[in-house]
């Protein structure tokens, strides 16, 4: 029962690679409904299974579709927070910072093929 359990969970967040709105408003509670099980039982088997638990898997693709935005687009930091269901800037900007080793300004600037672009054509 557990090998089918993971099979679903692992069908369910491939899904949240490929559509942002998906892993905006997730948590135990809505995946487990989704698959017919207790949240609490789910949260376990993730953790055990994954070795992180789903809050932190969660917030680990926010903050990497987060450098994605950084990186291709023009939108600041505070609408990045805002599109990805951050709390805060402030709470974005911490966990941003604790992933990769820099602030979003500075992923930005270092990696941010959009100012490149920008400058290239001034």
């Amino acid at each position: 029962a557990a090998a089918v359990l993971e099979k679903r969970i692992a069908e369910l967040f491939s899904q949240f690679d490929s559509t942002l709105t998906s892993i905006t408003g997730v948590g135990p509670v809505l995946v487990a409904g989704q698959i017919g099980v207790n949240a609490s039982y789910l949260s376990n088997l993730f953790h055990k299974t994954e070795g992180v638990t789903i809050q932190q898997y969660i917030r680990h693709e926010k903050i990497r579709l987060a450098e994605n935005m950084l990186r291709y687009s023009e939108y600041d930091v505070k609408e990045i927070a805002n599109y990805l269901s951050f709390c805060s800037q402030s709470y974005f900007g911490q966990a941003f910072r604790e992933q990769t080793g820099m602030s979003p300004l500075k992923y930005r600037k270092k990696y941010g093929t959009f100012q490149i672009e920008n400058n290239k054509n001034k």
